[in-house]
């Protein structure tokens, strides 16, 4: 009764005009899922896409909690912004999309290698590859006015080179890592710029200060940052909770000084390239923050964008 209710009050309905039971695909293996959705390999004939698998109807999942889905318009926006982004400057392939009466059905192209957040021991080796894509990523988003607002090695997946076709997802071998790229995805949270969609910001150890403090007024600097802590991720390994804070209080510079001074220890990065893009992006001033456009000029990443 009470679910009954719930879904009578915030269900979202359809999405679009042509809603069906019968879906183009074969839905299988859970490999992944997020704030708003769960990711599944998908199937027709011999062709796998990735499943992004969305709710329309209010759930009560195994914990008790109630789950209420995202509005009509949000998830048009996401499919409308996957379509605009997709495939192009190191983004996720788009593939289409499908409604059922209970899910939104949004088809990427299956990419098969994981993401960043496992290989983030061993990124180093191609540090100045990978984030050179990531930031062709997020300055192509930019560039058509749209802030992804959750930029984080879970949102970046790692390609690789099938040998006898497309196998499924599979994490990479770190002996692969010299053939992959990197692929930015999850447009769940992205917004265009002057977007009247009133989502809640995404916060959490790669979001920016003035994300965190509750006093963001431009998303594509929040995003600058972010793309430069996975940067420093790449290049130096993940930083800490305390790093991170000192992040927040003084850019690079200040957290340089905190683990020179106070913790006694190795600076988070020896290569003078990376710390000279690192830290102009991780200026905690949102107005003189480095675009990432403008980070490609730099010389850790120059000449690296395929």
């Amino acid at each position: 009764m009470i679910l009954w209710l719930l879904n009578k009050l915030f269900a979202t309905g359809d999405v679009y005009e042509d809603v069906s039971e019968e879906l183009p695909y074969e839905i299988g293996e859970r490999v992944g899922g997020g704030t708003f959705g769960s990711v599944y390999v998908a199937t027709r004939d011999e062709k796998k896409v990735a499943a992004k698998v969305l709710l329309k109807r209010v759930i009560i999942d195994e914990d008790r909690n109630i789950q209420l889905p995202r509005r009509a318009s949000s998830l048009r926006e996401e499919v409308a912004i996957s379509q605009e982004l997709g495939g192009k400057h190191h983004c996720v392939g788009y593939e289409g999309y499908h409604e059922t009466p209970d899910r939104l059905y949004v088809y990427y192209e299956l990419i098969t290698g994981g993401t960043l957040a496992d290989r983030l021991e061993t990124a180093h080796f191609h540090a100045r590859r990978w984030a050179a894509q990531l930031l062709d990523a997020v300055a192509w988003c930019h560039t058509k006015g749209i802030s992804h607002r959750d930029i984080k090695p879970e949102n970046i997946l790692m390609t690789r080179v099938e040998n006898g076709g497309n196998r499924g997802w599979r994490k990479l071998h770190k002996d692969d890592e010299a053939d992959c790229d990197v692929r930015l995805c999850d447009w769940g949270s992205a917004r265009r710029r002057g977007s009247s969609v009133n989502e809640a910001e995404i916060t959490g150890f790669w979001s920016a200060p003035e994300v965190l403090s509750g006093r963001c007024s431009d998303d594509m600097s929040a995003d600058n940052w972010s793309a430069g802590l996975v940067v420093l991720a790449m290049a130096a390994g993940r930083p800490s909770e305390a790093d991170v804070r000192e992040l927040h209080r003084g850019g690079l510079a200040g957290a340089e000084h905190f683990r020179a001074r106070v913790l006694k220890v190795q600076p988070l990065t020896h290569d003078a390239r990376a710390r000279e893009v690192v830290a102009e992006l991780l200026d905690p001033d949102p107005a003189a923050r480095l675009a990432a456009g403008a980070a490609l000029e730099f010389e850790f990443v120059r000449g690296f964008v395929a």
